[in-house]
């Protein structure tokens, strides 16, 4: 739900435990995509491809560029949610902000 709601918020999130092992939402990422999206919607699209391969290449998980961009543009909030529970269940949950999840106890 969130993610279809806030994506840019998700997103943040995942780019700040990604890039920094933070699991907070990093503002500047958030309203930097925010104003991006509304000015240009391809950067939305380029965040989502970016972070699935860099999620791909983090947890060894077969795909390509082709294949990534297509689940981007059919389903974005989809393949956000994909990013979050993905690390989950790699046990590297990146927090979230309309609720809160104990250490170990992540949706799988």
């Amino acid at each position: 739900m969130e993610c279809w709601c806030c994506p840019c918020c998700q997103l943040s999130r995942v780019h700040n435990k990604l890039k920094h092992n933070k699991a907070e939402m990093n503002v500047g990422i958030c309203v930097g995509i925010s104003i991006g999206s509304i000015l240009i919607g391809i950067v939305m699209l380029a965040c989502i491809c970016h972070q699935r391969k860099k999620i791909r290449e983090r947890y060894g998980i077969k795909g390509n560029c082709c294949s990534d961009c297509c689940t981007a543009y059919c389903c974005g909030g989809c393949a956000i949610q994909q990013h979050l529970l993905e690390m989950s269940s790699m046990g590297e949950f990146p927090s979230a902000c309309c609720y809160t999840v104990k250490e170990g106890e992540y949706m799988t």
